[in-house]
């Protein structure tokens, strides 16, 4: 984690990466003869075979050259964890899209058949940027093959929150230390 520059309100969150794929992943390993009956083989294949995707090395170079004032990757406490986390270490409140964030489809029908919130999901492999110019370095990271989107805005409340469909959600501290 580092903390180059204070973080003030309007300062853009960018995601890099997939939620949940290493908690995806090892529930599908894990669970396999649960599963089996109830998710397709392609699917749950495809759910084995997602692990962390990182592409640090091409991130590092690319954030280099941006305006970025934090970084930090996302972890065992899926990227709702990670962003309770963020906010307290910035000292800030934050405003997420739940729709801006990147969610693969093989893990929505996991968490569905399992009933689990793929939001609470290990997420070690993504990382969270917080810059002045989020669509400058969402596009920087895309052009290289990376995915990257601008999930939400640093606020000036201490409220840490995710928005959907007009709802609006407050974050909690992480509980249980993370879930696969």
């Amino acid at each position: 984690m580092s903390d180059t520059k204070k973080a003030t309100a309007g300062d853009a969150i960018v995601l890099s990466g997939w939620i949940a794929l290493a908690g995806t992943s090892k529930i599908a390993r894990e669970k396999t003869e649960e599963l089996r009956p109830r998710l397709s083989a392609t699917i749950h294949e495809a759910c084995i075979g997602f692990d962390s995707d990182v592409h640090m090395d091409i991130e590092k170079e690319i954030v280099a050259g941006q305006p970025v004032k934090h970084t930090m990757q996302c972890g065992k406490n899926g990227i709702f964890g990670s962003l309770w986390d963020l906010g307290e270490s910035l000292g800030t409140g934050l405003e997420v899209d739940m729709t801006k964030i990147p969610l693969r489809q093989e893990t929505i029908e996991l968490c569905e058949v399992l009933d689990i919130n793929p939001y609470t999901l290990d997420s070690q492999g993504c990382m969270i940027y917080v810059t002045t110019n989020g669509s400058l370095l969402a596009d920087s990271l895309a052009a290289k093959g990376i995915n990257a989107s601008v999930i939400g805005y640093i606020n000036s409340t201490a409220a840490k929150t995710v928005k959907k469909d007009g709802r609006v959600r407050f974050l909690e501290p992480p509980r249980n230390g993370g879930r696969k």
